[in-house]
C-alpha cells in the first residue's frame, strides 16, 4: 500500500524537495499551492496532509480548524509545517512504518 500525503505549502523551495524526498521514500506525495487547492483536492484519500501554517490565502490555522470540522477529513492526521519544526528525517522511514511515526 502507498501512503498518499497531500502537502499544503505555497513556497516551491520547500514543497518540491519535500515531495521529492517522500516519494524517494515510497510514499505518493502531492503539492497543493494554497488553501483553496487544498480544498479541492480533498474529495480525493489523503493518510496525511502536512500544512503550512503561513499560508497567503488563508492561515493555516484557519485551514487547520477547518479541515477538523469537515467529516470527511476530520479523521487525517496532519503535521504543521513551521521554520520550527523538522520536516524530513534524518533516516527515511518505511512506507509501512511512517503513520506510527506520528
Amino acid at each position: 500500500m502507498t501512503y498518499r500525503i497531500l502537502i499544503v505549502e505555497d513556497e516551491a523551495d520547500i514543497a518540491l524537495p519535500l515531495a521529492a524526498n517522500l516519494k524517494d521514500d515510497g510514499f505518493f506525495a502531492e503539492i497543493a499551492c494554497s488553501a483553496e487547492v487544498a480544498r479541492q483536492k480533498l474529495t480525493h484519500h489523503w493518510d496525511l496532509i502536512i500544512l503550512d501554517l503561513m499560508l497567503p490565502d488563508l492561515g493555516g490555522e484557519v485551514f487547520l480548524n477547518y479541515l477538523k470540522q469537515e467529516p470527511e477529513v476530520r479523521d487525517i492526521p496532519d503535521v504543521p509545517l513551521t521554520p520550527l519544526v523538522p520536516i524530513v528525517p534524518e533516516e527515511p522511514l518505511k512506507p509501512e512504518d511512517a503513520l506510527k511515526a506520528l
